[in-house]
C-alpha cells in the first residue's frame, strides 16, 4: 500500500483549492452583495440560510479532506514481518515469514496494478519464492560469505511467504547475518529477527505415517545435509522453532538497520543487559509509531476529547482508555484470549462510529464518558495486540515482558504526546461561542463518516 505521505501533495492542493473557492463564495452570502436586510437579534432568515450553506461548505471540505488521508492509510499498514533464527555448534536454520502483501512487488504478482496479487497466483507466488530464496539472506563467517545448503520458498497454509534456509558454518569467531530482502520491502517495514544457540537445529522428514501413529518421533530428526526432496517443508516451521535455547540476539530490523553481527568467541551472559536495553528501546520506538499512523485510534480519541470541558474530564477518558488496552494487549499478547482480526477490526470501526452519533446527540454532555472509553478501550487493546502477535512475540518460549511493557509504553507517549497538542486547541476553541452550536457537530459528523467507512471496508473488502 502507498505511504500516506504520497498523497501529502495532492491533499495540499485540494486545501489551496477550498481555501481559495471559499474566499470567492463568502461574498456571494453576504447581505451588502445580495441585499438581505439586517435585523436585531438572531437576523433574518436569510442571513439563517447564509450561515447554514457556509458551514455545509467547510463540512463537506473537511470530511474531503479526511477522507482523502484515511484512504490511503486504511488506519494502519505496520508491513512486519518475522526472521527465526537456529544456531548449534555447526548448523544455522533460519525461518522468514512475510505478508504476502508485503512481497507482492518484489514478486511482481500485481499485474492488474491494484496494489494487491491477483488472485490464484499462489502457484506463482510460491515458485518464484523458491528461486529468490537462497537471496533472502547474506550469511558471513569470520568475513567470508557463506552459501545455503538448503533452501526453500512457499506459501504455507496461512498463505503467508515462507523461507527456510540452513548453513552449514564451520568453528567460527564472527558472524554476520544481513536481512537482504528488507531493501525490497514498502516503506516502514519491521523485521522481528530472533537467533538462539540450540542443541540440535534440525527439520524432519517427510517419512510417511501410519494411522494413529505420533506426529513427532526420534526416527523423523535429520540433520540439515538431508536433500530437500527429504524434507516435508510443512513442518518446517515448528522443527525449526522447536527447541527454544538461549536468546544471542532479539532486534528490530529494518532496511536502514538490515543485518546482526554476533562475536561468537565472547562471553554471551555478559550482553543480555545490552540485548534487554536494544529490544527495549526499538519496541518503545515501534509504539509510538504504531499509535502515530494509529488513524483509527486516534480518531475514536478525538472523538472522545472533542466534548470534554476540562482537564480532569480529558485526564479520566485518557486514562480508562489507557488502562483498558493495556489489560487486553497484554491478555492478547500472553495468548489467554484471542480474537481474529476480521471481528476486531470492524468493531474498532464500529466504535468510531457510535462516538461520533453520541456527540451528535448527546453535545457536550459527557457523564459517563469514562465508561465508554474503558469498554471500548479493550477493543481497541486487541488491535494494538496484533503488531506484537505479528511479530511472532512470546511464541514459542520466546521473551515477552520486555517488548510488552515497552511497546506499550510508546502507546502511551505517543497518545500523550498527541492529546497535549490537541487539547489546548480544543479548549481555546471552546471559548468560541460557535464551538459546541457547529465545530463539534461537524468535527462528530466527520468521525461518524469516516468510522462508517472504515466499517465498510473491513467488513466487505
Amino acid at each position: 500500500m502507498d505511504s500516506i505521505y504520497r498523497y501529502l501533495p495532492l491533499f495540499a492542493a485540494i486545501c489551496r483549492f477550498s481555501c481559495a473557492a471559499h474566499k470567492k463564495l463568502r461574498p456571494l452570502f453576504t447581505s451588502r452583495r445580495i441585499g438581505f436586510s439586517r435585523t436585531s437579534g438572531s437576523g433574518t432568515i436569510e442571513e439563517a440560510v447564509q450561515k447554514r450553506v457556509l458551514t455545509l461548505w467547510r463540512f463537506l471540505h473537511w470530511v474531503a479532506c479526511l477522507f482523502l488521508l484515511a484512504w490511503p492509510a486504511c488506519a494502519h499498514d505496520p508491513g512486519l514481518s518475522t526472521a527465526t533464527l537456529r544456531l548449534d555448534s555447526s548448523n544455522l536454520t533460519a525461518q522468514l515469514l512475510f505478508s504476502i502483501a508485503d512481497v507482492t512487488p518484489m514478486l511482481d504478482l500485481d499485474t492488474d496494478r491494484n496494489g494487491n496479487p491477483v488472485k490464484g497466483q499462489t502457484a506463482s507466488a510460491a515458485a518464484k519464492l523458491d528461486a529468490m530464496a537462497s537471496e533472502a539472506l547474506e550469511v558471513k563467517v569470520d568475513g567470508r560469505e557463506a552459501q545455503p545448503a538448503i533452501s526453500h520458498g512457499g506459501m504455507d497454509s496461512s498463505n503467508n511467504a515462507s523461507v527456510f534456509l540452513s548453513y552449514s558454518l564451520p568453528v567460527c569467531s564472527n558472524l554476520v547475518i544481513r536481512s537482504k530482502w528488507l531493501a525490497l520491502m514498502p516503506d516502514g517495514h519491521r523485521q522481528f529477527f530472533t537467533l538462539r544457540r540450540v542443541e540440535h537445529a534440525v527439520v524432519r522428514s517427510n517419512r510417511s505415517r501410519s494411522a494413529g501413529e505420533a506426529l513427532i518421533s526420534k526416527s523423523e530428526i535429520l540433520p540439515l545435509s538431508g536433500t530437500k526432496s527429504e524434507i516435508d517443508w510443512s513442518l518446517v516451521t515448528s522443527a525449526a522453532t522447536s527447541d527454544v535455547g538461549q536468546l544471542l540476539v532479539e532486534k528490530l530490523l529494518h532496511a536502514n538497520s538490515d543485518s546482526v553481527t554476533l562475536q561468537l568467541d565472547h562471553s554471551e551472559a555478559g550482553s543480555a543487559s545490552e540485548l534487554r536495553s536494544n529490544t527495549f528501546a526499538d519496541f518503545l520506538v515501534l509504539g509510538v509509531k504504531h499509535i502515530w499512523t494509529g488513524y483509527d485510534h486516534l480518531l475514536f480519541l478525538f472523538g472522545l476529547l472533542i466534548v470534554t470541558r476540562n482537564f480532569v474530564s480529558a485526564l479520566k477518558i485518557i486514562t480508562c482508555f489507557t488502562l483498558a488496552h493495556s489489560i487486553t494487549l497484554a491478555v492478547a499478547t500472553l495468548s489467554l484470549v484471542h480474537f481474529s482480526s476480521r471481528i476486531v477490526e470492524p468493531l474498532i470501526a464500529a466504535s468510531i462510529v457510535y462516538v461520533g452519533i453520541e456527540n451528535l446527540l448527546r453535545g457536550d454532555d459527557t457523564r459517563g464518558r469514562w465508561l465508554l472509553a474503558f469498554g471500548f478501550g479493550l477493543i481497541h487493546g486487541f488491535g494494538f495486540a496484533s503488531v506484537l502477535r505479528e511479530l511472532g512475540v512470546g511464541a514459542n518460549g520466546g521473551s515477552i515482558v520486555v517488548p510488552l511493557v515497552s511497546f506499550n509504553l510508546g502507546v502511551e507517549l505517543g497518545q500523550i504526546a498527541i492529546a497535549s497538542l490537541v487539547l489546548p486547541i480544543i479548549w481555546r476553541l471552546r471559548a468560541h461561542p460557535d464551538y459546541l452550536r457547529r465545530w463539534v457537530p461537524v468535527g462528530s459528523a466527520a468521525v461518524a463518516v469516516l468510522g462508517t467507512w472504515w466499517f465498510v471496508q473491513r467488513v466487505w473488502f
